[in-house]
């Protein structure tokens, strides 16, 4: 556990390819977990913050969930940052 906590410090910002995996795991939900009012937040907030920016994890992590609002998203948003951070660090 320490070493995946080393691995992800070591990567201080998600690259591109992180934040369009995490922008195609929402705008593509079809298990009706994610509304279609999130979903054109969060298509909003990629178009005008993220896909030109290297965030930092946290900071990536806190704007994205900061448009969610319900219990459901946010345990799907879980999921997606777990799948995120898993490949950071292999």
């Amino acid at each position: 556990m320490f070493n995946h906590i080393k691995n992800i410090k070591k990567s201080e910002t998600l690259s591109s390819d992180s934040l369009y995996f995490i922008f195609d795991k929402i705008t593509k939900d079809r298990t009706g977990t994610i509304c279609t009012e999130s979903k054109k937040s969060f298509k909003a907030l990629y178009d005008k913050h993220l896909i030109t920016n290297s965030l930092s994890i946290i900071k990536g992590f806190n704007l994205i969930d900061s448009i969610f609002t319900n219990i459901e998203e946010k345990l799907f948003l879980e999921k997606v940052y777990y799948e995120v951070i898993k490949n950071l660090i292999s």
